[in-house]
């Protein structure tokens, strides 16, 4: 149960003793771990047997909906981290996610019309593999692809500085 991100996120809220982490033991706590872990393993399924187009793109990318090594990792900044999940969360403020954002009933941009800073489409690979703003990033970390950032390295605190430097640019 320790794997989970949710878990994960309530033991970090409680160790701050504080307002909220007082209501989470008072309230939230469960001593029947199996019920834990059969609500835990209902939530799974429902997400396997969902057609949602996030759930799915979700699927794809953690297809045992397990908790990635990244939040078992104590040497890394929480802050960066953030901005590494909302990178595989599609959470983040670049112009191929905000353009999807409804514009006051107008729909979404076309992708094409997502444009960087620089004048391309902004999209993730966009910003992680060619854009000139980012240049000194892919050459001070020596990141070459989308694919060697993400999947290529098991430094994960170095992954979530690059990314958020990344993402601060925008």
């Amino acid at each position: 149960m320790d794997d989970d991100p949710l878990i994960h996120a309530v033991k970090l809220v409680m160790s701050y003793n504080d307002q909220v982490s007082k209501y989470i033991i008072s309230n939230l706590t469960c001593n029947n771990i199996d019920e834990v872990e059969e609500d835990k393993q209902n939530v799974k399924m429902s997400i396997i047997n969902s057609g949602s187009n996030i759930l799915s793109f979700y699927k794809k990318k953690n297809p045992n909906l397990v908790m990635h090594e990244i939040y078992r990792n104590k040497h890394v900044n929480d802050i960066e981290r953030i901005s590494w999940t909302r990178l595989q969360l599609s959470a983040h403020s670049l112009a191929v996610e905000k353009g999807c954002w409804n514009r006051l009933g107008r729909g979404s941009l076309p992708l094409e019309e997502r444009l960087c800073p620089c004048g391309l489409v902004q999209t993730e690979t966009h910003v992680i593999e060619s854009c000139p703003l980012t240049l000194h990033l892919r050459n001070m970390y020596n990141i070459t692809s989308v694919k060697d950032l993400l999947l290529g390295r098991t430094d994960y605190s170095t992954v979530c500085t690059v990314i958020h430097k990344i993402l601060a640019l925008y």
